[in-house]
């Protein structure tokens, strides 16, 4: 089975961004991105992200629809006090 555009993309971040590993309750930071792709928390992660990005991509126009389940989202990262800057690098 392959991976996703979306673990390859999170895998690459975590490869060239190991200094965020500590943000995920996940990770694992002796490991790299590349290492991590078979973790549960990985997978659910990414799996989540591509959920979300997929009904949105669906219609564009339709993105209002999701507005609630964004800001859920955003809501989540910000009690984890996930800091803007490591979003910068995506």
């Amino acid at each position: 089975m392959g991976f996703s555009f979306i673990e390859c993309l999170f895998t690459r971040y975590l490869n060239e961004n190991p200094e965020v590993t500590h943000i995920f309750t996940w990770a694992d930071s002796s490991k790299s991105g590349s290492e991590q792709r078979t973790s549960p928390g990985f997978i659910r992660h990414t799996s989540a992200i591509g959920e979300i990005l997929a009904k949105c991509l669906t219609d564009l126009n339709g993105v209002p629809k999701f507005e609630k389940q964004l800001k859920h989202l955003g809501d989540r990262h910000n009690q984890r006090q996930v800091q803007f800057h490591f979003y910068e690098v995506l």
